[in-house]
């Protein structure tokens, strides 16, 4: 016989309408409780207990995706019992999955923004090449044209992938559980990272300017940080994942020192522009 119970309560902080749905985003701390009994009897003793948190994003009220963090027997994880390979792949199509929601609301976002980049304001519509995702974050677009729905979807789409790459960090320092400093690196710097992503998506730069290229810095060097780390517990047993992940790396620590550049002369800087 088993028993088990589940206590969970949810904060909806953010709502809005997208597609003719009521999208809500909410909080979800929990505890979990439950025993196995050999013979039909109760006992409050040897309860196994587990707690987390988690992030809810609900559609119609009748949809939720979850993201769920808990923490068992000194153990933690995003699902009990990682290393079973049906779980593994599980947690890999969540992250697929949250990949693919977010670049299915950026486009949505993409083609929603009405234009202008800090090359051109005047601009209209999205430049792929130019405009920052940043931008699409934006309640007034930068060609001054109000670009409310499109923030919104922004603000979603960053949640999901806040969510996906918190998973993905976690998960990834399975793969090498031998070295569990390494292991424990990548996962703080990739809280970290995930932390500042969910911070962009709620402090736009149109509203919190001064506080943004902070919150950057904290959600792209803690990233790079955890992607170097990954790449050197990869190296020895998974050499292409680890070659992609210095291609990856790369491309991205460029983009991040082509937006400081921008960032420092308050315009599309010195590199871009020449």
């Amino acid at each position: 016989m088993a028993v088990a119970a589940n206590l969970e309560v949810r904060w909806t902080f953010v709502k809005f309408p997208l597609f003719k749905q009521r999208i809500s985003v909410q909080a979800a701390p929990f505890v979990d409780a439950g025993r196995v009994f050999d013979r039909v009897a109760f006992s409050f003793e040897n309860w196994k207990v587990s707690a987390g948190g988690g992030l809810r994003i609900g559609v119609n009220q009748s949809t939720i995706v979850m993201f769920d963090f808990r923490r068992f027997e000194g153990r933690h994880g995003f699902l009990h019992r990682l290393r079973d390979a049906l779980l593994m792949i599980t947690q890999s199509k969540r992250i697929g999955a949250a990949v693919g929601l977010f670049t299915l609301l950026i486009a949505e976002a993409m083609r929603a923004y009405p234009g202008g980049t800090a090359w051109n304001p005047a601009s209209v519509g999205h430049d792929f090449w130019f405009n920052y995702l940043c931008d699409l974050a934006r309640t007034t677009a930068l060609n001054g044209q109000p670009n409310g729905f499109g923030a919104k979807v922004t603000q979603l789409a960053l949640f999901v992938l806040g969510a996906g790459a918190l998973q993905f960090w976690w998960s990834l320092p399975r793969l090498f559980e031998e070295r569990p400093r390494l292991a424990r690196a990548i996962r703080i710097l990739g809280a970290i990272s995930a932390a500042g992503m969910l911070a962009v998506a709620v402090l736009p730069s149109d509203r919190f300017g001064a506080l943004h290229p902070f919150l950057l810095a904290m959600a792209g060097g803690p990233g790079l940080g955890a992607a170097a780390c990954s790449v050197i517990g990869l190296a020895r047993r998974e050499r292409v994942a680890s070659l992609l992940g210095v291609c990856a790396g790369v491309a991205c620590a460029v983009d991040f020192g082509l937006y400081g550049d921008q960032l420092a002369g308050d315009g599309p800087g010195r590199w871009l522009s020449s």
